[in-house]
């Protein structure tokens, strides 16, 4: 059995890894924001600061996180 006529879908929201370590977030091809991992000063621990095409900064404790909120000050 071959798929060869089967289509491939691919998610709305794509996150493309840049050469400092950020990422980039668009939902269908239109920019949503960046996001790039922080270490908390005092605890030591990793976030990850999260900017949107408004100017509005968030902060996740993981990358999903981090998608999630983009996408929540995006809409």
């Amino acid at each position: 059995m071959t798929y060869e006529n089967q289509l491939t879908l691919k998610s709305p929201i794509q996150t493309t890894k840049n050469p400092d370590r950020s990422r980039t977030v668009t939902y269908f091809g239109k920019l949503v924001g960046h996001y790039a991992p922080v270490r908390h000063i005092r605890a030591g621990e990793r976030r990850w600061r999260c900017v949107s095409v408004h100017g509005q900064l968030a902060y996740a404790w993981s990358e999903t996180g981090a998608r999630a909120a983009l996408m929540e000050l995006y809409h």
